[in-house]
């Protein structure tokens, strides 16, 4: 379930929506959203491989909100940290805040820069790439 969510950026509502069904040639196609707009998402095979019906197997948030708190360590754990993770290794990887803005079905840039926290060496690795001011 957190790769699921660590690889689509998707809403938990979405996710536990999210039916086989509904991948067509490597994207999810998410019907029903919160801006009620259909949205296609990018996924990898290894998500949905040999999957029939839901891709989730739970649709209870606060019961994965616990069990992942207590089998990682992680005290503060909530399911959309996932969709901010997806949100800030897609920028660090090298993807635009365009297409992360539509993945991530945001109608304004804006909401989709507030995603994009970038870590330190990150931020380090592109500063290294871009070239100094003569």
């Amino acid at each position: 379930m957190i790769r699921f969510g660590l690889g689509t950026g998707l809403r938990w509502g979405e996710m536990a929506r999210a039916k086989a069904s509904d991948v067509e040639g490597g994207v999810l196609v998410v019907h029903q959203t919160k801006s009620w707009k259909v949205r296609r998402v990018p996924i990898a095979s290894d998500l949905v491989r040999s999957r029939v019906g839901l891709l989730m197997p739970t649709r209870d948030a606060t019961g994965f909100a616990r069990r992942a708190r207590r089998l990682s360590g992680v005290k503060r754990f909530h399911p959309h940290m996932l969709r901010h993770t997806m949100a800030c290794r897609w920028l660090e990887r090298g993807g635009s805040l365009p297409a992360l803005q539509q993945i991530l079905g945001h109608a304004s840039i804006e909401t989709t820069q507030r995603y994009a926290r970038l870590t330190d060496a990150a931020v380090q690795a592109e500063a290294q790439r871009v070239p100094e001011r003569a």
